[in-house]
């Protein structure tokens, strides 16, 4: 069979095969190509099999020796200990960082892509929203090497580092329920993406496991921030029925619960047991010491880094690479053991 042309995709859309170029070469928007010109000329080029995607290989000359990282949220204590760890291993292999922020956003991670790729970075590092991915699939489908962080869907099929986010969060409910707690409150993270889902899957399953009835009023909380832990925290406290628990799908979520607790004069364990989905940022100097699902942050950097610089520095592209770490589970002073068939509410005596 021969090998599939410019030519022949541009025949089979119907556009000029300077138009199939830009495309591939990942310029549609630079050069104000229509959205569904740029998807049809990339679904010809899947199904003719057209041969650019395999690397876009950079000789030593070619390269700008800079990567670009894109961040959701860069004050996030997680995203920048992980964002710092990936600048400075980046760094020790002789190239600079650029860093956007997402915002937490799709349509700016989008256009971040974009930007980065005009100012003729060598790779992306990416950590996406985690609710949309065509786009990052595209993207490497046209060759760029790329590796997404953290937040990763299966169906994502491009090199990746991430965690067990069902494994770890199962760890953390099946501790809660073995010390007696049934009446468990979640304070997840932004709804419908794919780590928050893959938490919250751990909590019913947890919860369905033992045959504990789930109430739904008690899964509760729409976005990342510290307020969002603050706010909830108030309207859990102001229930008739209290939980005995609280499970925070992330420590910004948690600062904000804390926040609550020392305005109402509560005292963990004794009022209300609480564990944490990342370890709190200086964690060493609290009083208090909260039961953490710990991510390896820096290993997840590391191993980021190192799956970009092979794809970089290689001439042909491999099957990609998916690693997924385990968390640590630390048992610290925050979980109070409730005797079996105890009633819910906070306070309950031991």
């Amino acid at each position: 069979m021969s090998k599939t042309t410019l030519k022949d995709i541009a025949n089979h859309v119907g556009v000029s095969i300077t138009t199939v170029s830009r495309v591939l070469n990942g310029q549609a928007e630079q050069h104000r190509i229509k959205k569904q010109t740029e998807e049809a000329i990339l679904t010809a080029a899947k199904e003719l099999g057209f041969s650019p995607y395999k690397s876009i290989f950079k000789p030593p000359m070619a390269r700008s020796k800079t990567i670009g990282l894109i961040i959701p949220d860069i004050s996030h204590f997680f995203l920048s200990h992980l964002a710092r760890t990936i600048r400075l291993e980046i760094h020790q292999a002789d190239y600079s960082v650029l860093i956007v922020d997402s915002r937490e956003d799709t349509e700016t991670e989008k256009e971040s892509i974009d930007l980065l790729l005009r100012q003729n970075v060598d790779g992306l590092i990416i950590l996406p929203v985690g609710k949309e991915w065509k786009h990052i699939q595209d993207v490497y489908n046209r060759g760029v090497p790329l590796v997404v962080v953290d937040r990763i869907m299966p169906e994502l099929n491009c090199p990746s580092v991430g965690i067990d986010n069902y494994s770890g969060a199962r760890e953390a409910m099946d501790y809660l329920v073995a010390r007696g707690h049934t009446t468990i409150a979640c304070i997840q993270r932004l709804p419908d993406s794919w780590i928050n889902d893959e938490r919250l899957r751990a909590y019913r399953d947890a919860l369905n496991s033992k045959n504990i009835q789930i109430d739904e009023s008690l899964i509760i909380g729409d976005t990342f921030g510290q307020k969002n832990g603050y706010l909830e925290g108030k309207l859990l406290l102001s229930r008739p029925k209290k939980p005995t628990a609280i499970f925070a799908l992330s420590h910004v979520l948690t600062l904000g619960l804390l926040q609550v607790f020392r305005e109402e004069k509560l005292h963990i364990p004794e009022d209300v047991s609480l564990i944490s989905f990342d370890d709190l940022p200086f964690s060493e100097y609290f009083e208090l010491k909260v039961t953490t699902v710990k991510q390896p942050v820096t290993e997840m950097g590391l191993m980021a880094v190192n799956l970009l610089l092979d794809q970089i520095n290689s001439p042909g592209r491999s099957d990609p690479v998916h690693i997924k770490l385990r968390t640590t589970f630390i048992r610290r002073e925050s979980v109070k053991n409730l005797p079996q068939n105890s009633p819910a509410g906070v306070g309950t005596p031991t």
